[in-house]
């Protein structure tokens, strides 16, 4: 094959390896971003099952006596897997209210293994001191989440 044959030949293929590399790069970025939002627990990709907790943890703020209710009912019969990480979560609210009805929440929910212990975890514990403890729940959710 000639110079110029090569040259043409390249032409032709550099569209295909060109869109192939992009491809790559493009599934490299998700898995790097999945990867992320899994080590730093940022719920960046809620499942439909993590949503609806959510969604009812958001309820238990509603004015609506019965919407609280069937808020607190849905939560104390959703799947501890999910439920467990939000609860966490939400131990990390600007809004003390949320916080504890969290902690009372994850309170119920961990009794067989933590026994009603939060690690520390007050809902009125200075910042600094709420996050030691959150940090702790975390540890200890990475170890037992496997149970749930």
């Amino acid at each position: 094959m000639t110079a110029p044959e090569k040259k043409v030949q390249a032409q032709h293929s550099s569209p295909v390896a060109a869109c192939v590399a992009g491809i790559c790069f493009l599934y490299g970025l998700s898995l790097g971003a999945i990867t992320i939002d899994e080590i730093f627990r940022l719920g960046w990709f809620p499942t439909e099952l993590e949503k609806q907790v959510q969604r009812n943890i958001n309820g238990l703020a509603s004015s609506d006596q019965k919407e609280r209710e069937k808020a607190l009912k849905a939560l104390e019969t959703s799947p501890g897997f999910v439920l467990v990480p939000s609860l966490i979560r939400e131990l990390e609210s600007e809004q003390e209210g949320r916080r504890v009805s969290s902690a009372r929440l994850l309170t119920n929910r961990t009794r067989e293994y933590l026994n009603g212990n939060l690690l520390g975890y007050a809902p009125d514990a200075p910042p600094e001191q709420r996050k030691q403890a959150i940090q702790k729940l975390w540890d200890w959710w990475t170890m037992v989440k496997e149970d749930y």
